[in-house]
């Protein structure tokens, strides 16, 4: 599952950098994370706050991305870790 996230997570970090529309990419990705916590029977939590938590979260992520250079240093500074932080959330729900 981690694997299929972090895929779903580079290729909205590939489509942020090419249509530079953050809301967008935190929007799908909170779908397609609110659809798994409905279907998934074990969720320590309301689904909708845990997409809450996930909209919030990757609409932070992905509008920093955007206010960066995507060629830079800082860019992949923030990338990296703010990708793990990302995952690390979505777990801890």
């Amino acid at each position: 599952m981690v694997l299929i996230d972090l895929l779903i997570l580079s290729s909205l970090v590939r489509l942020l950098i090419r249509l530079e529309q953050p809301w967008w990419c935190a929007g799908l990705y909170t779908a397609y994370r609110l659809a798994l916590f409905l279907v998934m029977p074990g969720l320590q939590m309301n689904p909708w706050l845990a997409a809450g938590l996930v909209a919030a979260a990757s609409s932070a992520y992905f509008w920093t991305l955007s206010r960066l250079d995507s060629g830079g240093l800082v860019w992949w500074i923030v990338a990296i870790p703010g990708l793990l932080l990302l995952l690390w959330l979505v777990m801890w729900i």
